[in-house]
């Protein structure tokens, strides 16, 4: 490929995700829970610059999955009231009402009501593979400013370069799950869905990695990001449209009993963000268009 075409082809993909971003905008809505996996691309070997990582952290922002809960207007959920009323009882709550077996790509449920705990599992991590000071606090930062995002409730840690690895993330809850008053309406059966088939999804997407869950290799989309032929938002997306289907599913095949509210808005979500990447298929670079077709195929019409 010649380099005028390269470059031609990077400015086409740079419209496709301007566009995706104009349609999320457009898409907001009432938001009543929220939440995201933490997807971070970190440098190693040169492939990733610090300008990448806080591209990737700028399409999360813009990408979040946007789902409520249940509009029930009671808590019929005891444990769950004392959970509200008692920060100390928090923990104790997420325990009872997810268990090991229901997420069995996570380390557990952990709640972080200031975010210190998740930005202490980062860093150790990140120590583990990089020994720049500098691109270390560059990264800090990002992590900081993500943290403090008054619309994420549940954070799922996920570092690209280790995806596949083996690593089973913790699921990190904060107080605006029990707190927030964007929170209109809470009930156990609505986050304990969110927790095991949303979160957990993107737990396995990151112990097992994306090939093993039928798309393709770790090192191949590290590769494509560095060279423009694969985009950011195309990733982050695929995660998402990925663990959408996970909550679909579950709530089709009646595994869980989350509520119509839920249904409805992941399954809003799931289409949007598959509409997004019919669209960007069009004007995709070969090994986008592969990946896409890829989502595409294992992530069906609904």
């Amino acid at each position: 490929m010649g380099r005028k075409q390269k470059i031609k082809i990077q400015r086409k993909i740079e419209e496709a995700r301007q566009i995706e971003i104009q349609n999320q905008q457009k898409a907001k809505r009432r938001k009543l829970i929220q939440s995201a996996s933490l997807a971070i691309a970190f440098l190693t070997a040169g492939y990733i610059t610090i300008s990448s990582i806080k591209e990737y952290f700028s399409m999360h922002k813009i990408y979040q999955p946007k789902l409520f809960l249940s509009s029930e207007k009671n808590i019929s959920d005891n444990e769950l009231a004392e959970a509200i009323k008692n920060p100390k009882l928090r923990q104790k709550y997420l325990e009872s009402l997810i268990s090991s077996n229901d997420i069995p790509y996570s380390s557990g449920v952990i709640y972080d009501p200031d975010g210190r705990k998740i930005k202490e599992y980062i860093l150790k991590i990140i120590h583990n593979f990089e020994k720049d000071p500098s691109k270390i606090k560059a990264v800090i930062a990002d992590i900081e400013n993500y943290i403090r995002d008054p619309e994420v409730n549940i954070r799922t840690p996920e570092i690209l370069q280790l995806s596949g690895s083996g690593i089973k993330p913790p699921i990190f809850v904060d107080y605006k799950l029990f707190e927030s008053p964007n929170v209109l309406f809470r009930n156990s059966r609505d986050i304990a869905h969110i927790i095991k088939y949303h979160e957990g999804r993107h737990a396995e997407q990151f112990a097992r990695g994306l090939e093993a869950l039928g798309y393709i290799n770790t090192q191949t989309i590290v590769k494509g990001l560095d060279s423009g032929d694969i985009s950011y938002s195309v990733v982050y997306i695929l995660g998402e449209i990925d663990a959408l289907n996970s909550e679909l599913t579950a709530i089709e095949n009646r595994e869980s009993n989350a509520s119509k509210e839920i249904y409805q808005a992941a399954l809003k979500e799931y289409r949007e963000n598959r509409k997004s990447f019919e669209e960007a298929y069009q004007i995709s670079s070969p090994l986008q268009k592969r990946l896409i077709e890829k989502v595409l195929i294992k992530n069906p019409k609904r």
